[in-house]
């Protein structure tokens, strides 16, 4: 059921001066039914059960393999197919999922998905989709698929541990009527297809233009900082991160977290400082204070 028609104008200012309109047709999170709607917005939730799937039919998701969630299946704030610590797991709210693995009941796996069924008529429109791990501090990873009408559009895997994720576009051309879905399985990066701490989140929007929230012009699909401002995209560590987001912009570190050591990097970041005051103090004949400096911290990169 459509309660308003979803969609958001927006200006961007071209290089060149001018002025390109880009609008929002749909946005999973900002469209979501906290509710349980089903149809709300455009947006309608469910999964897909490949298990079934392979046994019953081909084995290979389409559009009429969508199973939309029944209204009891609505927690008051999330989809989920039940509370049961032992599953299934198949779990969808405004933002986080969980897909549902063989290991856990009734030993099916379950892909969810969100669906947005389009209200336009749009020439080259960008689909933006964006996948994290949530829970990081274990699993094997997840695997996004994104479809239009049943036809797979892009996919990728992310490893158990990949709070960062992933953010990327898709361009195709909509009519009304057409649906668009999100899914998330829970195979990881070495095939393994359980679904131990497969908690995720992942977002779908549509848009006229590729979306740039940082107004750089830089696409976030392509941007290195989605939400800070980096045109140049310069990033010395050759991380996912450009410097101007990165906790540590000249060490590898995706994930930011504490597995990577920042203190590593704050050590070498004042050890450095230290070094051009040092070097720029020197008087002939205080010779190896530099070359003892010069020397990586225990459990560097370097050597």
């Amino acid at each position: 059921m459509r309660t308003f028609p979803f969609v958001i104008v927006a200006f961007v200012i071209l290089s060149n001066g001018a002025t390109a309109q880009v609008t929002t047709f749909a946005d999973s999170f900002d469209g979501w039914s906290f509710t349980g709607t089903q149809g709300e917005n455009g947006w309608t939730y469910g999964y897909y059960n490949l298990t079934q799937d392979q046994t019953l039919g081909d084995g290979v998701y389409g559009a009429d393999d969508f199973v939309e969630f029944e209204p009891q299946y609505w927690s008051g704030n999330q989809w989920d197919l039940t509370p049961a610590a032992s599953g299934p797991w198949t779990e969808l709210g405004r933002e986080t999922t969980h897909p549902n693995g063989t290991n856990s009941l009734p030993n099916e796996e379950h892909w969810t998905i969100r669906r947005w069924t389009s209200d336009v008529d749009a020439t080259d429109a960008s689909i933006t989709w964006r996948m994290r791990k949530t829970n990081v501090n274990c699993g094997n990873g997840v695997t996004g698929y994104l479809f239009l009408n049943g036809e797979e559009l892009d996919t990728a895997v992310i490893d158990g541990g990949d709070g960062i994720g992933v953010t990327r576009e898709a361009v195709a051309d909509l009519k009304v009527g057409d649906v668009v879905d999100l899914a998330l399985g829970p195979t990881g990066p070495n095939a393994g297809r359980d679904d131990g701490c497969d908690g995720s989140a992942n977002r779908l929007t549509v848009t006229s233009e590729p979306p740039d929230q940082d107004d750089d012009g830089i696409a976030d699909s392509k941007d290195n900082c989605i939400t800070v401002a980096n045109a140049g995209q310069e990033n010395a560590d050759g991380d996912i991160l450009g410097d101007a987001c990165d906790n540590c912009p000249d060490r590898k570190n995706p994930d930011q977290g504490d597995s990577d050591r920042p203190r590593r990097c704050l050590r070498s970041r004042a050890r450095r400082r230290l070094l051009h005051r040092l070097v720029h103090r020197r008087r002939p004949g205080h010779r190896g204070v530099v070359p003892r400096l010069l020397q990586p911290d225990p459990g560097s990169d370097a050597g």
